[in-house]
């Protein structure tokens, strides 16, 4: 996904959701149920995930997948937002490198 948004460098875009929830989700209490249920879906994608790794040992047991994967998926989004101010994929690269060389080793 990082590499989607070098080779495009539509880094003024953003991600659909991240920029709902920052422009709509206060003043739409149902577009921002929405949201919600879209993020806690994709969350517990990522928890599933983390699940299954940790049970092949593929990541320390130390991990608690449920706060790990809400987490991830909150500093990704984070990093959306980011990249709109810096006009850079730095917040996204900084976000590989916290989770996959110190978080998920």
């Amino acid at each position: 996904m990082i590499e989607g948004y070098v080779e495009r460098g539509n880094f003024d875009r953003g991600c659909m959701m991240s920029n709902f929830s920052t422009e709509l989700a206060y003043t739409h209490p149902a577009f921002r149920e929405l949201l919600d249920k879209q993020f806690n879906e994709i969350e517990s994608i990522l928890v599933s995930t983390l699940i299954n790794a940790k049970a092949k040992g593929e990541i320390s047991n130390s991990i608690d997948p449920n706060s790990t994967g809400a987490f991830i998926l909150n500093s990704w989004h984070g990093a959306l937002v980011r990249i709109k101010s810096t006009a850079s994929e730095k917040p996204l690269r900084d976000f590989y490198d916290l989770i996959f060389s110190h978080i998920l080793h």
